[in-house]
């Protein structure tokens, strides 16, 4: 594959470049633009034609770190009032290993001459090289136009990349400003979301705590860097989202394969970027596998860092959400993770005693994040009506003697719905803006369970106080977990024979 060289970088005006069409990695039944292109000086724009259902493709060397702006107009040259099919494209930006470096854009024709123009803001990967790729998806070819930008960096910037490089393996995604780290006021907060889609107000809620400064996101699969951008979107620096096991995603591994990413997790690479970050975000997936794979590693170490001395900002959704509380439900073997009914059944099933469902387990936080020992949590509660499971943790925490009577509290959110923790333990509750709104819920026992046993059913009949607080958009609904009384409850959860009901 061959690549072409971009001139350097001026603020706010279109770069020379030169581009050629490549016609490598074409599917099926897709057809690639074959001819070559020149863009010879500044404020020109590229033209070329996307045949239908078909691929075209652009290589480009760019400064590594830099923002850049592409943007496009489809040309089709229609007389105005003449009505006309769409031609609709997607657009991506991919590195060298074919993997987006921004969300995938979309372009349709809307005007009487399409002349609409559609841009996408990126960030250039480490090695520079990266591919504009156009996909028509209509069935009707079209001309199109695109230029490049880049905003030249603020002189008085200072450009201190890390020292380092990533870890073999290790997928990183870059968007914003990623070589010129900065230094803002932050304010100590952990975001407790319970999975869904992310609820805008609440990260934005974080970015803020964390004075809009640069976030790492850390994750096990790669979904092409989507919180990078989002992330940048809301405000953010810069951000690095970061991969650990593409290969197997969120799929439990061990022995040799786990090594491996407990190595990436380890690499002095990582933590220099966690160090380096006002902010850390814990994406869904496995919270078992973050609790293994993170574990007493210079990761772990690193956001510690920033949660207890540097006072940063945190947080995590569903999984990642998960791993935010001292103690972690860690469910192991095959099968989904444990349901209500199940676990009142059983509050000790282990794994493959039940087939279709993991075991119900737990473990301590890779992390150790100030006010969250003794706190357990539970996701997407609602929508998978997991009240019993959150009762049966808080019994096998207490039963167990790995949280006492009086400090353990379980904090469960909704999907949509996240809880922002601050230092004096005050909660703002963001919920989503629909009709249904969402929910956080606390549950802070003051009693124990008559009987919890292996291979029994629960029994808990003086119940568990539980406060609901509806969600809202601003997080102006709280509630604090350090007050020395606490509002009178919404209900009691209350447990007979394995039969919950409040």
């Amino acid at each position: 594959m061959r690549f072409f060289n971009l001139s350097s970088a001026v603020s706010c005006a279109c770069l020379s470049a030169c581009f050629s069409s490549v016609d490598s990695n074409v599917p099926d039944g897709l057809s690639v633009s074959a001819s070559a292109l020149t863009v010879t000086a500044a404020g020109d724009w590229l033209a070329f034609r996307v045949g239908a259902r078909g691929i075209f493709r652009v290589d480009a060397n760019l400064v590594a770190g830099t923002r850049y702006t592409l943007t496009w107009t489809d040309h089709y040259g229609a007389p105005r009032g003449r009505r006309v099919p769409d031609c609709t494209t997607d657009v991506r930006v991919i590195d060298e290993r074919g993997v987006a470096v921004t969300l995938v854009a979309h372009n349709s024709a809307r005007g009487a001459n399409g002349l609409d123009p559609d841009p996408v803001t990126f960030v250039a990967p480490l090695s520079g090289r990266v591919t504009f790729e156009w996909r028509e998806l209509d069935g009707r070819g079209d001309t199109f136009e695109a230029s490049l930008e880049s905003a030249e960096a603020s002189p008085t910037s200072p450009s201190s990349p890390p020292t380092l490089s990533p870890p073999r393996g290790l997928v990183v995604h870059e968007s914003g400003e990623v070589a010129r780290d900065v230094a803002p006021s932050v304010e100590q907060a952990v975001l407790l979301a319970g999975g869904g889609k992310d609820n805008d107000a609440a990260m934005r809620a974080l970015l803020a705590k964390g004075g809009f400064g640069d976030v790492v996101v850390l994750r096990m699969d790669d979904t092409g860097g989507a919180y990078a951008d989002y992330l940048l979107g809301l405000g953010a620096h810069a951000v690095r989202e970061l991969a650990f096991d593409a290969l197997h995603g969120n799929t439990d591994i061990e022995g040799a394969d786990l090594a491996l990413v407990r190595a990436r997790a380890d690499d002095p690479w990582v933590s220099e970027v966690i160090d380096r970050a006002e902010v850390v975000f814990v994406a869904g997936g496995n919270q078992t596998k973050y609790v293994d794979a993170w574990k007493d590693t210079r990761l772990a170490a690193a956001v510690t860092r920033l949660a207890s001395e540097r006072r940063g900002a945190i947080g995590g959704t569903s999984a990642g959400m998960h791993v935010m509380g001292g103690l972690v439900h860690t469910p192991r073997g095959g099968g989904n993770s444990v349901t209500s009914e199940v676990a009142l059944k059983d509050p000790y099933v282990k794994q493959g005693e039940l087939a279709g469902t993991a075991s119900l387990e737990f473990d301590e936080s890779p992390f150790a994040i100030p006010g969250m020992k003794d706190i357990l949590t539970d996701t997407h509660w609602s929508q998978r009506g997991r009240l019993g499971r959150s009762v049966v943790f808080q019994a096998r925490a207490l039963t167990d003697g790995i949280r006492s009577l009086g400090s353990l509290w379980l904090i469960a959110c909704d999907e949509g719905t996240a809880a922002l923790v601050d230092t004096h333990g005050v909660v703002r509750v963001f919920g989503p803006s629909t009709p249904a709104g969402g929910v956080a819920s606390f549950f802070h026992p003051d009693t124990r369970p008559e009987r919890c046993e292996d291979n029994q059913a629960l029994e808990w009949r003086t119940g568990v106080p539980t406060v609901r607080v509806e969600g809202n958009a601003d997080g102006s609904a709280t509630f604090n977990l350090q007050a020395a009384s606490q509002p009178r409850a919404t209900f009691r959860s209350v447990v007979e024979n394995g039969h919950i009901r409040r």
